[in-house]
């Protein structure tokens, strides 16, 4: 990417919002601008990001390399951070002891074992209770409204510029804009990074996105809780514990595909509440004759990842608008794996944009 040429990223969730940090970084000399419908801060159903327990905990698959190797340098990514006190305080990056229980012993070893801190298989007497294997590691969680704005700050130190828009068609974003006195210069190259949005924005609509219902509660903790944990006996059986940095806690959960409903169910709130108190006693603050009126929760809340049909996209075509060509890159389909995936994501897509056979 040259000097002083115009990039446009499409969306303003943690794929967009890393993926703009990582192109000013690289190339801190190009005119980015963010056009999103949805910034940090809003609370829509359709805005996927604000819903996310946003933990570090890989799922993809022993076959699936190139998601493996998304996630490590996201891992990676994290770590880095870490390091860096005034980064951790301002990003609501957290570092956690984690333990996650499966149902079935895998076929083959994890790839996570060979970069994660602290990784060990867990001795059976300590495999919770229907499950036949588990691991330890240490690794992070985010807390969501504070990571987003850091993003965000991110991006304006950088120079770039974050314009609130919705676009009805992809097109839309290869010619100069006007939007709210702002002037969003026609660019050479896009960044496609709306999540759900793949589904329905004229220019894409990719059939193959799909939301997974997903209910969490937002729990306060009595005591500061340093342990993350997750029991997987299947889609319609998934618990996972999942503290923040505030002392606050998510709880979940359930995975339903293609399941668009806004709505959380009262029955699932208390199966969450009851088994995570099961595995975590010190959830419980106060008397209640329910699970759920054990806890202190601060919200319920209901969210869709945004799934697709074989897995992320990232690829890179050539579009010809007015007798000019962009090169448009695709980046969306992350499921629940967005920001454990995001920094790997994004350094992918750029990699995408900058080898794609198409010239401008």
């Amino acid at each position: 990417m040259q000097e002083g040429e115009n990039i446009t990223v499409i969306g303003g969730g943690v794929i967009g919002l890393t993926t703009a940090i990582c192109i000013l970084e690289r190339f801190p000399k190009v005119n980015l601008t963010l056009l999103a419908q949805f910034l940090p801060g809003d609370r829509d159903i359709l805005y996927t990001s604000p819903w996310a327990g946003a933990n570090w905990c890989s799922f993809a698959p022993a076959d699936d390399k190139r998601l493996q190797e998304l996630d490590r340098v996201t891992y990676k990514k994290f770590e880095e951070m870490w390091k860096d006190e005034k980064v951790r305080k301002e990003s609501g990056l957290f570092r956690v002891k984690e333990d996650d229980h499966y149902d079935e012993i895998p076929m083959t070893p994890s790839f996570i074992r060979s970069f994660v801190s602290n990784y060990r298989i867990m001795p059976r007497e300590d495999t919770l209770k229907d499950s036949k294997y588990a691991e330890y590691f240490e690794t992070f969680t985010l807390n969501v409204p504070i990571y987003l704005q850091y993003l965000a700050r991110q991006v304006r130190e950088r120079g770039g510029k974050i314009v609130r828009h919705k676009l009805n068609h992809l097109n839309e974003s290869f010619v100069d804009l006007q939007v709210g006195g702002e002037n969003i210069p026609k660019p050479s190259r896009v960044f496609v990074c709306v999540g759900l949005g793949a589904s329905t924005l004229k220019g894409v609509e990719d059939s193959k996105v799909y939301p997974t219902f997903g209910q969490v509660l937002l729990v306060k903790s009595s005591v500061p809780l340093d342990r993350s944990f997750s029991q997987d006996k299947g889609a319609e059986d998934l618990i996972y514990c999942i503290p923040r940095n505030d002392g606050t806690a998510i709880l979940g959960g359930c995975m339903e595909p293609r399941n668009a409903s806004s709505v959380p169910r009262p029955e699932m709130s208390e199966r969450i509440a009851q088994r995570c108190i099961e595995l975590e006693p010190r959830l419980a603050v106060r008397e209640g004759k329910t699970s759920l009126e054990r806890l202190d929760v601060l919200e319920i809340n209901v969210g869709h990842r945004p799934s697709r049909e074989g897995g992320v996209r990232i690829e890179t075509e050539e579009r010809v608008e007015g007798g000019g060509k962009v090169l448009v890159t695709f980046e969306y389909g992350h499921g629940g794996a967005g920001y454990q995936s995001s920094w790997g994501s994004a350094i992918m897509a750029i990699e995408s944009s900058l080898n794609s056979r198409s010239k401008l």
